[in-house]
């Protein structure tokens, strides 16, 4: 009977720090407000989907999506409704998206998706989509509700023809030129009149 009680007690102690370390990684890589991904966990997935992509010889697409004028809402009706209203935005876009699809909060009002093994049509559609939703979002306050139609403007890369046999640092780095592309879409966007998307195909292989 002791020896079980003893065993039993190991048991729970192991569970409950394996428990423990799994909420504290959870929490390392979650962006708490939205709870998406955060900008370190965005990038490691980012860095999984360029492997597969290489290796099954999909395209795929990162895009940057920044809230159109959130300066705005912040001085308007105070950060406490602008944190709700990027909780509505990682809402929105989570519906829109694929099972397969990724959103991360990238920093600030800007999100970042990851679309694997998608085209022109997949990225248009779910800006489409995005765009119809905010242009009806109403944020909820203190139990009043607020009308506050919202735009986004966003910068994507279509990378095609991926390479073999790519290194883990090559692989970073062409990540890191896909995002910075991305980034400069998103200015483009913006600098466009905002309440666009913007969009280069990119193959990879040259």
């Amino acid at each position: 009977v002791g020896v079980c009680t003893v065993l039993l007690l190991l048991i729970y102690v192991y569970l409950r720090e394996r428990k423990s370390k799994l909420k504290m990684s959870h929490l390392a890589l979650t962006d708490h407000l939205t709870n998406c991904p955060n900008r370190r966990h965005s990038l490691m997935q980012a860095n999984g989907m360029m492997r597969s992509s290489n290796s099954n010889k999909h395209a795929m697409i990162v895009a940057i999506l920044d809230v159109d004028n959130f300066k705005v809402v912040n001085d308007t009706y105070g950060h406490d409704i602008g944190d709700i209203v990027l909780q509505n935005l990682s809402s929105i876009i989570k519906g829109v998206l694929r099972e397969s699809d990724v959103i991360g909060r990238y920093g600030g009002e800007e999100f970042i998706l990851l679309l694997p093994n998608a085209d022109e049509q997949e990225i248009t559609r779910i800006f489409s989509r995005i765009q119809i939703a905010l242009q009806n979002h109403v944020c909820e306050y203190n139990a009043e509700q607020i009308a506050m139609p919202l735009s986004v403007s966003m910068g994507a890369v279509i990378a095609t023809d991926p390479p073999d046999n790519v290194e883990e640092q090559e692989n970073s780095l062409l990540l890191d030129k896909i995002i910075k592309q991305a980034d400069e879409k998103a200015y483009e966007a913006k600098a466009g009149g905002k309440d666009q998307l913007r969009f280069v195909n990119v193959s990879l292989s040259n």
